[in-house]
């Protein structure tokens, strides 16, 4: 299970703690299941009765898309230079 999940565009030292922009909401975990062929039953009617269903995450497309669009935002609110 993956929780705070961080992305960083610069100070990308490994020496550094692990720090940056959340991309999951705090309260949420990630879990990640790897399996070579078909899933066992006992595994998917355990996920179901959980309610925890397959979705694909990226971390990498993740914290690109939350950068482009807070640098959208940033040039929608910067304001036109004057002629």
């Amino acid at each position: 299970f993956d929780r705070a999940l961080t992305g960083r565009r610069s100070d990308l030292s490994l020496r550094q703690q692990s720090y940056g922009d959340l991309l999951i909401p705090e309260q949420m975990r990630l879990m990640e299941v790897k399996i070579a062929d078909s899933m066992p039953m006992w595994l998917a009617e355990e996920l179901a009765k959980l309610q925890v269903y397959k979705t694909s995450f990226s971390k990498y497309g993740k914290a690109y898309q939350m950068y482009v669009q807070k640098e959208t935002l940033r040039l929608c609110l910067t304001p036109l230079p004057m002629p």
